[in-house]
């Protein structure tokens, strides 16, 4: 059951689902960044660790901090994904954004895999009160552990392209594959919420429009 990585929610709104799915897109774009320049968004990069440790959020906007401004980077990627221009789209994004999905559910099919997952998130959530720091250099580098050892089960593997200047640091390969982790948490919750691949077609229109109104918010 799902409800073994993280509690299971309801089925959401188009609201709902808009927030969880620009919570992978922003783990995506964040990745990204880093991999190319070593730089990032502080508040988006906390905003997708910490929403790893939501196992038993109250709502979905509470896994992101009860804020829709955490997920601005998310959202503003979210509308230009669901508009007819995409050629502001990066598109080695779109391959991490995809890539998570399809670990997701891959993950999903493995009941196992998923409680050992939320066992090790919960360890891990145990030493950001020792640390008094969620994104502690030893907490990053136990949550990109908990990928990889969730990960290392499937053939597939996603490529990190970038500079090497930056992917050969073990500290910047750490907080990849924790934005990795934290992806695939926002993917999951997408599926719980009602989320599906067919929807990103058929109900781009609703998701462009949800998007719109959340950044208007922010």
């Amino acid at each position: 059951m799902l409800k073994k990585f993280f509690t299971k929610s309801k089925r959401g709104d188009i609201a709902d689902r808009t927030l969880a799915l620009a919570g992978v897109l922003q783990a995506a774009e964040l990745i990204h960044e880093m991999a190319t320049s070593g730089n990032y968004n502080w508040q988006a990069f906390n905003t997708s660790i910490e929403s790893i440790y939501q196992l038993d959020a109250s709502n979905t906007l509470a896994v992101y901090g009860n804020s829709t401004k955490n997920l601005e980077l998310g959202l503003s990627t979210l509308e230009k994904l669901t508009t007819q221009d995409k050629t502001t789209l990066k598109k080695q994004s779109l391959i991490y954004f995809f890539g998570m999905l399809g670990f997701e559910r891959s993950l999903r099919s493995r009941n196992d895999l998923m409680e050992k997952l939320r066992t090790h998130i919960e360890k891990v959530i145990a030493q950001t009160s020792y640390f008094q720091n969620t994104t502690h250099t030893t907490v990053l580098s136990n949550l990109a552990d908990a990928y990889g050892e969730a990960m290392k089960h499937f053939k597939f593997r996603l490529l990190i392209k970038g500079n090497q200047q930056y992917l050969g640091q073990q500290d910047i390969m750490d907080k990849v594959r924790a934005l990795l982790l934290a992806g695939i948490r926002s993917a999951v919750l997408w599926y719980q919420l009602g989320g599906n691949r067919w929807q990103l077609i058929f109900q781009r229109k609703e998701y462009l429009k949800a998007a719109k109104k959340l950044l208007n918010e922010a």
